[in-house]
């Protein structure tokens, strides 16, 4: 299998870290690429030119982080990203889901904020905000380490809170929430958060 990554993209890092913890890291080869320079072999898998993409070992392209994790799921023994009881499925999907609207609201703020000054909504950037203050309050209460139980949810959360200190340090979440703080810190010790560090 190929994937196609950038070190920045937190959609890219939740892929990589899926791979690491179900063991089939080996089995993929990772190729960094910009998305913004239109790179030939990312669009040839992937029209859109989006990060993640995955080629399969039979060329076929999986694209969207949701879809190439679950798929990396599905071939790893580790049922615990993913549980099989229905109740805990759907509890983990949402918040895989909950993470994925905090980064389109991020990234929405990292692009704007890449305009010209004055061409800068400031309407636009504090709805932003507000809507990611919104959800990082909606957010479970984070009172025990994840360990040896870590979730798809799990990583797609700390991907999320990372994503938002590397890019959006003013946020400041971690005074906000000190629970999540916490939280996020024990994961940074797994090798699979080591290895795919923003910008690293």
């Amino acid at each position: 299998m190929k994937l196609y990554y950038a070190t920045t993209s937190p959609y890219s890092r939740k892929v990589r870290i899926v791979a690491r913890e179900c063991l089939v890291s080996d089995d993929i080869e990772e190729v960094l690429v910009n998305p913004f320079e239109d790179d030939a072999r990312l669009l040839a898998a992937n029209p859109a030119g989006l990060v993640p993409t995955l080629m399969m070992d039979n060329n076929t392209p999986l694209i969207d982080s949701p879809v190439i994790c679950h798929y990396l799921i599905s071939l790893s023994k580790n049922k615990t990203l993913l549980p099989d009881d229905n109740e805990q499925y759907w509890q983990v999907r949402q918040l895989e889901a909950q993470a994925d609207a905090i980064l389109d609201q991020a990234l929405g703020v990292v692009m704007e904020k890449r305009r010209e000054t004055k061409w800068q909504s400031p309407i636009v950037l504090a709805r932003k905000y507000e809507k990611l203050e919104r959800c990082l309050s909606r957010l479970p209460e984070y009172t025990d380490t994840p360990a040896t139980t870590l979730t798809l949810g799990d990583i797609a959360i700390g991907c999320a809170l990372s994503y938002l200190e590397f890019r959006i340090p003013d946020l400041n979440w971690r005074a906000q929430r000190p629970d999540l703080d916490k939280w996020q810190k024990s994961l940074n010790p797994r090798l699979s958060f080591q290895e795919t560090r923003p910008g690293d």
